[in-house]
């Protein structure tokens, strides 16, 4: 028995040396041969194996190739389909008997892999493989050989142990192809690697990789791997990092093999405009879509996101709140409640650039001196950007958002504490405001943006209550030539590519009616009473004003030309009406005043049909810089026109022109008296000799001068 027992012994040290040294005198051509003949019949392709092959068996099954090349389908971009420098494998044999898997190391270096779609959408990796030897019939079922699926040779084996060492990819490069489409991706520097000291442990992997010219980085760790497979609950963070996009995820998977997850998350996106370019699907070009920040409890199932307790920044927009993001559509899907520090919408309608405010108002204003202010008038049109606006980028997202806002911005008007109903449907926003802030009144808004087709479309509908009007007209159209407190009522469409042939195409009606206010540039009252500056025609000095107790009136606006004809101002020295256009697309106007002087101090709700002495004022130029002068060809030609039709008794000489035009001015003679006969003029001549040269302020002088001019 002891004789046998240690001849036992020596058989076994005998094959346990036979495999650790057998593989060193085995030729590699033994089984170089049959690895590439078996590669070759899998793939279909033809298998270069230009490096050494290694293998050894104890005490552990170990694997080494270098150089390794398969070629590629037939036609393909790529004479390589995959090739790798080297291949390293170690795996435990004894243990894998046992069903347990431990890798003690499986590091590939720099392998390289393309992927290719050919014009007829067959990829590269469908490999031809010859059809199974047929000829002597079916194989036997499993019930014949007592196998059951999955218990056989070359079947699933179920492992239950997993242990992984050194696992590492290194230097890796990944292209595809698409010959159908033209679409071509490149992932270079790919590098990763793997830790797993135990099936039920914990399990890591991190890596990174350069893709379009941006290296991205990125960690998985997991509590228990077991837990996470078999869909129990267990911690899980991730995080992703690049200079494009930052995400961080720090919670536990629910259960459901990742379908739930529930944890703190964020994402940070310094630019989404360059991100989705990055990704290869540019937005429009445009202003906005730039940082986004988002910061919350985060539950995710079935690609679903709610966040609760979210901070979010959107640009220049802060909010926090709750937020619900559904993936599973064409384009993803926002809904929530959030509040707002600051909401500024001019990025997303093409009103980033707003008209700067009155460099001639704001110089007039700041002078002081009485200096004219009848320059050469600001360039037509000055104000409005031709910067392109697309709002196609509103297709990218539909959303249906509950915003309070303590500011909002909407071109270069300014709301305060605002309640917003914002929708995003296939292009086409919807904001309505229906409690809005501003200008120390309050009013209610609608906007509506219309980005579904190229030329955008944009319509708003605004009604104001007591509002301060000088800094509205600042912010809206950089105007400053009105002050008051009042109402508006403001109906308006739009469309163009830009923010000038938005201003051509303005449609629309309005009304407004403010109280207590003036018009900044010309004091009217004065122009009334003065003749002599009437007839000189006056000039704009930015400092004078016509104070008003009420001024209102309606407006049509077409093709960017607003025409008003009932404006009513109502003051205590004067009453005026006025009818013009506005020229909003070259932000110019075009009026005429008609004031008239009145003796009663009545204002706001007083008498409209005076009597008095009518001057009508003509206001023309820039809006910047307007032109104020007395229309006095309708003075005379009005005057002139009641001369010719006067009553006349029979032997009486025609009226004189000019008499009738002096008295037309400053009225007739003193009641109860009449002109005196022609025999005391005679008596007079002599008189009126003496008065051939009328004093400096003598306005029949001034008339007498003007009237030879013509």
């Amino acid at each position: 028995m002891r004789t046998f027992l240690l001849s036992l012994l020596v058989i076994g040290g005998l094959i346990v040396g036979a495999l650790l040294i057998a593989p060193s005198f085995v030729p590699q051509e033994w089984y170089r041969e049959p690895i590439i003949t078996a590669l070759e019949e899998e793939t279909g392709r033809d298998v270069e194996i230009e490096g050494d092959i290694g293998l050894s068996f104890f005490p552990q099954f170990n694997f080494h190739m270098e150089g390794v090349r398969i070629s590629n389908a037939e036609g393909a971009k790529h004479p390589t389909m995959a090739s790798m420098k080297t291949l390293d494998v170690g795996v435990n044999v004894f243990r894998l008997l046992q069903q347990e898997l431990i890798v003690s190391r499986f590091v590939l270096e720099e392998p390289v892999i393309h992927f290719e779609i050919d014009k007829n959408g067959k990829s590269n990796f469908e490999f031809d493989q010859p059809d199974a030897d047929t000829t002597d019939g079916p194989g036997p079922s499993p019930e014949e050989t007592d196998q059951g699926p999955g218990d056989g040779a070359g079947n699933d084996l179920q492992v239950g142990t997993i242990s992984l060492g050194d696992v590492r990819l290194v230097n890796g490069l990944v292209t595809y192809t698409n010959h159908q489409t033209g679409d071509a991706y490149e992932a270079s520097d790919i590098n990763a690697s793997v830790s797993l000291p135990s099936y039920d442990g914990p399990f890591s992997a991190d890596g990174s990789l350069t893709w379009l010219n941006e290296n991205v980085a990125a960690r998985v760790d997991v509590g228990n791997l077991k837990d996470l497979i078999e869909g129990g609950e267990t911690s899980l963070a991730t995080r992703i990092d690049s200079a494009l996009v930052t995400q961080s995820f720090d919670g536990q998977s629910l259960g459901d093999r990742l379908q739930s997850v529930a944890g703190r998350a964020s994402l940070d996106i310094p630019s989404l405009r360059k991100l989705a370019a990055w990704l290869g699907a540019p937005l429009p070009d445009g202003d906005g879509f730039e940082n986004v920040s988002v910061t919350g409890d985060l539950t995710a199932r079935n690609q679903r996101l709610l966040f609760k307790n979210a901070d979010v920044t959107f640009d220049e927009i802060r909010a926090t709140g709750g937020l619900t993001v559904i993936l599973d559509g064409a384009v993803p899907y926002v809904s929530g409640r959030m509040d707002a520090e600051t909401l500024n919408l001019n990025p997303y309608l093409g009103m980033e650039n707003a008209p700067a405010e009155s460099a001639g108002g704001g110089a007039s204003e700041s002078s002081g001196d009485g200096a004219s202010g009848g320059g050469p008038s600001t360039p037509t049109g000055q104000g409005w950007s031709d910067d392109p606006i697309d709002l196609q980028g509103l297709k990218g997202l539909n959303a249906n958002l509950k915003l309070t806002a303590q500011r909002v911005q909407l071109g270069g008007i300014k709301l305060n504490d605002s309640d917003l109903d914002l929708k995003i449907n296939d292009g086409l926003l919807t904001a309505n405001m229906a409690n809005i802030a501003l200008y120390k009144g309050t009013g209610t808004a609608k906007l509506v943006a219309d980005g579904r087709n190229r030329t955008p479309k944009i319509s708003q509908t605004f009604s104001l209550d007591t509002i301060d009007l000088l800094p509205l007209m600042r912010d809206a159209g950089g105007v400053d030539r009105l002050e008051g407190t009042g109402n508006v009522v403001l109906d308006v469409t739009m469309r163009g590519r830009s923010q000038r042939q938005m201003m051509q195409s303005l449609n629309g009606t309005g009304n407004v009616e403010f109280l207590n206010g003036a018009i900044r540039g010309v004091n009217l009252a004065d122009l009334v009473r003065n003749l002599r500056d009437v007839l000189g025609g006056l000039q704009n000095t930015g400092v004078q004003k016509t104070d008003f107790a009420e001024l209102s009136g309606n407006f049509v606006i077409r093709n960017g030309v607003l025409s008003n004809n009932d404006l009513v101002l109502l003051n205590p020295l004067l009453r005026l009406s006025g009818a013009g256009t506005i020229n909003i697309a070259n932000r110019t106007i075009n009026y005429r005043f008609v004031p008239k002087a009145v003796s009663t101090i009545e204002g706001q709700g007083g008498q409209r049909d005076v009597t008095g002495i009518s001057v009508p004022v003509i206001v023309t130029g820039s809006w910047d810089n307007p032109t104020f002068a007395p229309d006095v060809g309708s003075i005379i030609e009005g005057v002139l026109g009641g001369a010719g039709g006067g009553s006349q008794n029979e032997g009486e000489p025609p009226a004189d022109p000019l008499e009738t035009i002096l008295e037309g001015l400053f009225g007739g003679p003193p009641e109860g008296e009449s002109s005196p006969p022609e025999s005391q003029n005679n008596d007079d001549a002599e008189q009126g000799n003496q008065q051939e040269q009328a004093p400096p302020d003598d306005p029949l002088g001034d008339l007498f001068k003007i009237l030879q001019n013509q």
